[in-house]
């Protein structure tokens, strides 16, 4: 391993966190009446995105058997 001396320490990049999931993006945006459509694996997510959204409700149905649509009901 090779020993460097006065290399300079680059500044810190600050990041604003991780990037929104396109699920959360669409439940942000979305008006009383919208709805969208996800797998049923993202059914968890919905419930935890709306825990941080509570000015807002959401409801969810199943509409096949490996899809779940979610409503903006609030």
């Amino acid at each position: 391993m090779k020993i460097e001396k006065n290399i300079p320490i680059p500044p810190r990049i600050y990041s604003k966190g991780r990037p929104k999931c396109e699920l959360r993006i669409a439940m942000e945006t979305m008006e009383i009446g919208d709805s969208v459509v996800i797998t049923k694996i993202k059914r968890q997510q919905v419930g935890s995105l709306a825990k941080i959204m509570p000015n807002r409700k959401f409801t969810t149905r199943a509409v096949e058997l490996d899809q779940v649509r979610v409503w903006r009901i609030k």
